[in-house]
């Protein structure tokens, strides 16, 4: 008889890496399950996991479908894709707004492996947003815009180039995913963990800017949370009543 399966999720996983390896099609549903309500809680957003979160996989039921027989039937899976939004903005904050992007991600393992690989070209809109579809099993990329005066079948080089880390980062209620968004957000808050000092002189600056209470300190649900809407991955509503986390080391 088949069991639920838990699955520890390990470095550069989410709920959608962890749910196509375990064949199921639809991550919304892993993550809605009753059996990770404990998970969502702690967590929230099921893009920010830390290794060693544990995820069940239910035991999945087999579809069945009736069809003619001496006839062709087309089955179709959909490809396992995802959608990264990115937000750009200059160093003061403007959107940088209808500017030319293209969007590759992947896996540095696999490049240009099909199966993984999407590229996708576009325009930034008037908030500076970008969506692209991208594979549940990429874990990096690349981000290149075109100068803000370049036209249609203009052959140039982009103005500007990132890197793009699809699955690193950690919960907004830990001192690595604090960090991280800070950084993304232009407060320098330090190229490691163990830079706390300057870690706290960037929460004072986001504090200051968003008018909060300053105080610098990690463990502030009132900062933590404000910075996850700010960035983007809590979404309206979304609250996170929980202490700050423990994650693993990193360097």
């Amino acid at each position: 008889m088949s069991e639920d399966v838990r699955y520890t999720v390990a470095a550069h996983e989410h709920v959608g890496t962890v749910a196509a390896r375990h064949g199921v099609r639809d991550p919304h549903w892993l993550w809605n399950h009753a059996a990770n309500a404990e998970l969502k809680t702690l967590r929230v957003n099921p893009f920010t996991l830390l290794p060693g979160d544990v995820i069940t996989i239910p035991v999945l039921e087999p579809l069945e479908a009736q069809r003619a027989t001496g006839q062709t039937h087309r089955f179709t899976l959909e490809p396992l894709d995802g959608l990264l939004t990115l937000k750009l903005l200059d160093a003061d904050a403007n959107p940088l707004k209808n500017r030319k992007a293209v969007v590759r991600t992947g896996t540095s393992a696999r490049p240009l492996d099909p199966e993984t690989t999407r590229i996708h070209e576009g325009t930034t809109d008037g908030d500076g947003k970008i969506t692209a579809i991208v594979s549940d099993f990429a874990t990096d990329g690349e981000l290149t815009l075109a100068p803000a005066d370049a036209q249609e079948g203009d052959d140039v080089p982009p103005e500007h180039r990132f890197r793009l880390l699809v699955t690193v980062l950690p919960p907004v209620n830990s001192i690595a995913g604090q960090r991280m968004r800070l950084n993304n957000l232009g407060y320098f808050a330090g190229y490691n963990d163990r830079n706390l000092r300057q870690l706290r002189w960037a929460i004072e600056e986001f504090e200051f800017d968003h008018k909060l209470k300053v105080t610098g300190k990690s463990d502030n649900p009132t900062f933590f949370n404000k910075l996850g809407h700010v960035h983007g991955d809590l979404l309206p509503g979304e609250k996170l009543d929980l202490p700050l986390v423990q994650e693993p080391a990193s360097s």
